[in-house]
């Protein structure tokens, strides 16, 4: 097979598999949900490992064959929703930063996006795709409060869908009711899920590539290398402030900054625990309980490991500490 033959093979292989992930998201029975968190995974290997303009065209491809499944206009939205992202950040991963040492090696990891910034890129594009949709829900219902109804009106109809006992429904909540909920946290929450699937298929995609000898940037140690800036705390926290303030409706924006960048100190959180970790015996365990944790208690364990994160910005415990990178994955 040539070279030629394996990239047309690449990009076909990728826009159907991202086509038949969207099919799923649309129609598929429930279990199958559960690849919907690796929906920008085809889109992302092809991008990495090949290039932005193959990425490209089996984002257009993508487009297509989801359009001839689900129709207009619910085809190309949701190959857009699920492959455009993957587009935009891989493209982000293989553009080196402006070069403003002389002299440096092309081959040096800091000439390139680093895990934490391809993190704030990550954030910025699904805020940017959540803002996009709200607002075109805004503008095309007339209205806040008509786009709410209507949004509550389809979560209503998705709930019901639901097997029983997914949904407790009860006189003092009923559905309608339930739906209301859901609406209000919805731009914070897909933000957040949004951000946090991107980056998980960026991982793996990256792991992907790089064992099949493919990357073309120096491998970087994500435990260590994920860091944020102490800068982005003052922004979480003027936009925390605004979605508490601003009016029921308008603090859409607001919501959906704070939701990606809880997603972000989330993950240095993460990193930061793996990164502390690294060397002492209780590790698999300790890291085991942690994981468990954040599966059985969703709400706060994820708000305590993200307020970690957060703290990470300002202290940079794992400079302090000096913990040595982990060794990068062999290609194949």
């Amino acid at each position: 097979m040539g070279p030629l033959a394996e990239r047309l093979g690449i990009i076909v292989g990728a826009a159907l598999a991202c086509a038949l992930l969207a099919a799923v998201m649309a129609h598929g029975p429930t279990p199958a949900f559960a690849l919907i968190p690796l929906s920008a995974l085809p889109i992302l290997i092809v991008t990495l490992g090949w290039s932005v303009s193959d990425g490209l065209a089996a984002t257009a491809l993508a487009t297509l064959v989801t359009s001839a499944l689900l129709g207009m206009p619910n085809g190309p939205l949701a190959a857009f929703s699920l492959a455009v992202p993957a587009l935009a950040l891989g493209a982000v991963w293989r553009a080196p930063l402006p070069l403003f040492r002389r002299g440096a090696s092309s081959a040096s990891a800091s000439l390139w996006p680093s895990p934490g910034q391809l993190g704030m890129a990550a954030a910025a594009i699904v805020s940017a795709m959540v803002l996009t949709t709200v607002a075109g829900i805004f503008l095309s219902q007339g209205g806040v409060k008509p786009a709410q109804d209507f949004a509550a009106a389809k979560v209503s109809a998705i709930l019901s869908l639901l097997p029983d006992g997914a949904v407790i429904v009860t006189d003092a909540m009923p559905l309608r009711e339930i739906a209301a909920v859901v609406v209000h946290e919805l731009p914070w929450l897909c933000a957040a899920l949004g951000t946090a699937f991107l980056l998980f298929n960026l991982y793996l995609a990256a792991r992907a590539v790089a064992f099949s000898g493919r990357l073309n940037r120096p491998w970087v140690d994500v435990p260590t290398g994920f860091r944020l800036p102490i800068w982005t705390i003052p922004i979480f926290v003027v936009a925390a402030g605004a979605a508490d303030l601003l009016p029921d409706g308008i603090d859409a924006p607001a919501w959906v900054v704070v939701g990606a960048m809880a997603c972000l100190y989330l993950f240095q959180g993460l990193a930061t625990f793996h990164a502390l970790t690294r060397g002492a015996l209780i590790r698999p365990f300790a890291l085991v309980g942690l994981y468990c944790a954040l599966v059985l208690e969703p709400i706060w364990v994820p708000g305590i490991v993200a307020l970690v994160g957060l703290i990470e910005s300002a202290v940079s415990a794992r400079t302090r500490f000096k913990i040595p990178p982990s060794t990068p994955p062999k290609s194949t």
